[in-house]
């Protein structure tokens, strides 16, 4: 699937249930996760962007938090 946004996820889970504390802990940042499934299982999608510069500085910001975070490109057709 061709994706024109930047995106941030956290964590990486078996079963979509197992994110639930993870969650918690994000909205308690202000941050509105959503269970997105992935190619290995599933992830908490935290934000879509266009711009990298903002996915870049909320990648770094969850990392430093002690956050299981990573950032997904833009795909090309």
């Amino acid at each position: 699937m061709n994706c024109p946004f930047y995106r941030v996820f956290v964590g990486r889970y078996e079963k979509s249930t197992e994110a639930k504390s993870t969650s918690e802990k994000l909205r308690k940042l202000g941050l509105t996760p959503s269970v997105f499934k992935t190619n290995d299982g599933y992830s908490l999608l935290i934000s879509s962007s266009l711009r990298q510069e903002y996915a870049e500085t909320l990648l770094t910001n969850l990392i430093r938090k002690g956050f299981d975070a990573y950032l997904e490109a833009p795909t090309k057709a």
